[in-house]
């Protein structure tokens, strides 16, 4: 036993580095990639995923769940296996699917954590993963890496050195959002404005319209929360006043800056502007994706069989969109490649952490974390590579697993 437990701590300890370190992997696979060296980060992911697994089997509340989510992936390749006869389809069809269940693994894993009174190690990677991002977008205001659109002369925006540009916006809300949660409970307000300030900056390099506009959301929505507490139970001392004038009087400065940045010094007006003499405006705001959706959803209801409608078709519907790809808005792309058991599945999760949170009283995160529950699913339905992020999705984890938290084991 003492054995099981010393192997145990170890693996504990190995999968809190490598989770403090996934930006960093990010990182160092776009550079490869960009240099044309072969890309680590899949090796490397799925590694941090089988041991998270194999973490988890060894406690008895988490094998039954472990078992059943490797027996819907199962399920899926057969079932995709025998609509599509086709094994290569029905590989590639688990790809959003294993990342969905990704983050379901991670995030018990990081509620072990938590229910261990370890919520310190859990803020740790979240601080590391915030710290890279800033270290890869100073990489990409130095004019290295990968530009977000375009090439050369006509690129707007950057994306440092990470590859998977979608899934950088996800990764700043998610990281920023869960240290201006800790910081502003703990009334260390300074870092809670240096935090919102950088995860602007950040979606201005960026030039993400989902990126700048939630972080200034968050940024003000969470002081506004804080705020109604403390109404509530009558307790608004000198600090907090001031806080709060500092935040409605200055950040909508600040909030004004970053989109002057995005929009004219990365050129995003200019692009915006083109789009806009070719486009509708709802066109523009989702960047395709209506016009993909539509086309998605005619497929659904035209195209496929009953077995389709259920379980979806891998990727094979990509062939039907104008462009030959996802869609980008996730429940979307999960209804065409899992069906309508698959959206169940998303659904179902998303409900439970909701209902658990609304009914968790002594958590004083749950009013934060019910806003980003509800912002993440805003964001996923309408810009994608959230539920299915490579990148962000053992942040969203985090995130999640926060609704375990107790007062007084915090």
């Amino acid at each position: 036993m003492v054995k099981k437990n010393q192997i145990l701590n170890y693996l504990e300890k190995l999968l809190i580095i490598l989770f403090s370190y996934f930006i960093l992997i990010d990182m160092i696979n776009g550079y490869l990639i960009r240099n044309n060296y072969l890309s680590i980060s899949l090796l490397l992911k799925s590694f941090i995923l089988i041991l998270t697994i194999f973490y988890l089997v060894n406690f008895k509340e988490m094998l039954n769940k472990v078992l059943i989510i490797l027996g819907i992936i199962l399920f899926y390749f057969v079932i995709h296996f025998f609509i599509l006869e086709d094994v290569i389809l029905g590989i590639k069809g688990l790809d959003w699917l294993i990342k969905f269940f990704s983050i379901v693994i991670f995030y018990l894993f990081f509620s072990i954590l938590i229910k261990q009174n370890k919520f310190n190690l859990v803020i740790k990677i979240a601080k590391y993963s915030f710290i890279f991002l800033l270290i890869n977008f100073l990489f990409g205001f130095l004019d290295f890496g990968y530009p977000m659109y375009g090439h050369g002369d006509a690129s707007i925006g950057t994306r440092g050195l990470i590859y998977a540009g979608n899934e950088i916006g996800a990764a700043i809300i998610i990281s920023g959002a869960i240290l201006q949660m800790y910081f502003i409970e703990k009334k260390e307000y300074l870092y809670f404005l240096i935090i919102g300030v950088l995860m602007m900056g950040m979606g201005a390099l960026l030039t993400s319209k989902v990126s700048i506009l939630a972080s200034i959301l968050i940024t003000f929505v969470f002081p506004f929360i804080k705020a109604l507490e403390r109404i509530k139970n009558l307790k608004i001392n000198k600090k907090d006043f001031i806080f709060s004038v500092i935040i409605f009087l200055f950040l909508p400065l600040i909030a004004l800056l970053t989109m002057y940045y995005a929009l004219f010094v990365s050129n995003l007006f200019d692009r915006l502007s083109y789009a806009y003499g070719k486009l509708d405006l709802i066109t523009i705001i989702f960047s395709h994706r209506n016009i993909w959706a539509e086309e998605a959803i005619n497929i659904f209801f035209d195209k496929y069989n009953i077995m389709q409608n259920f379980f979806g078709s891998s990727q094979s519907w990509f062939i039907f969109i104008s462009e030959n790809k996802m869609v980008e808005i996730d429940i979307i792309d999960f209804l065409m490649s899992y069906g309508i058991f698959g959206v169940l599945i998303i659904i179902s999760f998303l409900f439970w952490l909701f209902y658990k949170n609304i009914f968790n009283k002594n958590n004083k995160y749950a009013k934060y974390l019910i806003f980003m529950i509800l912002l993440l699913i805003a964001i996923s339905s309408t810009a994608g590579h959230i539920l299915t992020s490579g990148t962000a999705g053992f942040l969203i984890a985090i995130l999640f697993s926060m609704i375990n938290l107790r007062e007084g084991k915090v």
